[in-house]
């Protein structure tokens, strides 16, 4: 599919994520793509209050991907 927003978007078709996940995933991507032009520290004190919901999220991708 070659980037990650229309791998996750696939997820959800597959039914691997549900939406909500889906819409996490996707919030995740763009505050990734926001870190490298963060300049004020507001911003990079919210990005980094979504981290630990990341974390989960991604943890819950892990268990879906191990056989």
């Amino acid at each position: 599919l070659g980037s990650p927003k229309p791998i996750f978007k696939q997820c959800l078709v597959s039914g691997l994520l549900n939406e909500a996940e889906v819409v996490l995933a996707l919030e995740m991507i763009d505050d990734r793509n926001r870190t490298s032009h963060v300049y004020k520290e507001e911003i990079a004190n919210q990005l980094y209050a979504a981290i630990p919901s990341y974390i989960g999220f991604m943890q819950k991708c892990l268990e879906v991907m191990r056989p």
